[in-house]
């Protein structure tokens, strides 16, 4: 089964170019402007917003690395899980087909005492 993809990667553009290119850009843009009010005048400078910016969306693309990362390796556990209980069913779906049931009490040494 063949899944589609495109409407991720379309999101993922999306959202690269809004993130790396287009809020960096208004924020640089928004320094450049005269503050309106008193009060929105800042004492510190484009660099120190966009270092700011910057940490901000590092700390975000390490949350969601994390959470990939922890998907994985509950989907690893549940392929190792699956894979170590695998060979149990298949035993006990020959134990319970097999004419001679060699895993039981009533195997060959009962049929032999039979005979006696």
């Amino acid at each position: 089964m063949k899944h589609n993809h495109s409407g991720y990667r379309l999101c993922l553009l999306i959202a690269f170019f809004l993130f790396v290119i287009i809020i960096p850009l208004a924020i640089n843009w928004a320094y450049r402007q005269p503050a309106l009010f008193d009060c929105f005048a800042v004492d510190w400078n484009v660099e120190d917003a966009l270092a700011f910016y910057g940490t901000i969306l590092a700390a975000i693309a390490t949350v969601f690395g994390v959470y990939l990362s922890i998907l994985y390796a509950q989907e690893n556990y549940r392929k190792d899980e699956r894979n170590r209980i695998a060979p149990y069913l298949a035993l006990t779906h020959i134990r319970e087909k097999s004419k001679y049931n060699l895993f039981s009490d009533f195997g060959f040494d009962r049929r032999d005492k039979q005979q006696e």
